[in-house]
């Protein structure tokens, strides 16, 4: 009987050094792999292949975000993740879509921020209504400036395009937009006429402002305060001049 037990422990220890053998081999082989791979000279990434529409994205921008993400090695090991953090982390850069492509190239397609407004004197707007901060002397021409609490921001943007379209009639832009707290609007136009407006019927009021407007003399118009329900209060500048002396002489 003992005899038996000396021969299944001695079966039972072999088939356990066995499997501790096959264990350390496979382990063995799967970090030689690993070194292989991770190996930087095999398999490295050399070409990097930017698409997209780029105004105002420079090569520096991009080479200087890339020298930041830590070194990878190659093909196998690189991390996309860190790379498309890098590029969207760039002021003028919205969204950012990196991939591998065998054997050595990395694909980038980049959507740039489209800015349509300054944001109160001191950042920008996009086309979604989205405060972005990025540098501004890369602007390429003059953007209308808009004002208000920033959790307004696309409330602004909308109803400056809107109030936009309805002065369009008078070959006339919008140079400024400005929503206080008080939910009451103030409009400048190109020609410097200062518009004031109510939360309430603004663009009704817009429209009939237009609708009057060859008839107010605009040429010597200052501003128009519609904020009233039946018509319209007019400020001239010669009103507004000779009040200002007025008050600098006091």
């Amino acid at each position: 009987m003992s005899k038996n037990f000396r021969e299944v422990d001695l079966k039972r220890l072999g088939g356990l050094f066995f499997f501790i053998v096959v264990i350390v081999s496979i382990s063995w082989g799967c970090w030689a792999i690993y070194q292989r791979l991770s190996n930087s000279r095999l398999m490295p990434m050399t070409e990097i292949l930017i698409s997209g529409k780029r105004q105002y994205v420079e090569d520096a921008d991009l080479q200087r975000a890339l020298a930041n993400v830590p070194k990878s090695g190659n093909f196998f090991t690189l991390d996309v993740n860190k790379v498309q953090q890098a590029l969207v982390a760039l002021p003028w850069v919205q969204q950012a879509s990196v991939r591998k492509q065998w054997p050595n190239k990395l694909r980038v397609f980049l959507q740039e921020q489209e800015p349509v407004a300054h944001w109160n004197n001191a950042a920008l707007l996009n086309t979604q209504g989205v405060i972005f901060d990025a540098p501004q002397t890369r602007l390429q021409e003059p953007l209308v400036s808009l004002h208000g609490p920033d959790d307004e921001a696309p409330k602004v943007l909308e109803n400056w395009q809107q109030m936009q379209q309805i002065v369009a009639g008078l070959k006339l832009t919008i140079r400024s937009v400005t929503l206080n707290e008080r939910d009451s609007w103030v409009v400048t136009l190109s020609n410097g006429i200062e518009l004031r407006l109510v939360q309430k019927d603004r663009m009704e009021r817009l429209q009939r402002f237009v609708k009057l407007y060859n008839q107010l003399h605009p040429e010597k118009m200052a501003y128009a305060d519609l904020r009233y329900n039946n018509g319209l209060a007019i400020g001239w500048k010669k009103q507004q001049d000779s009040t200002e002396n007025d008050q600098n002489n006091r």
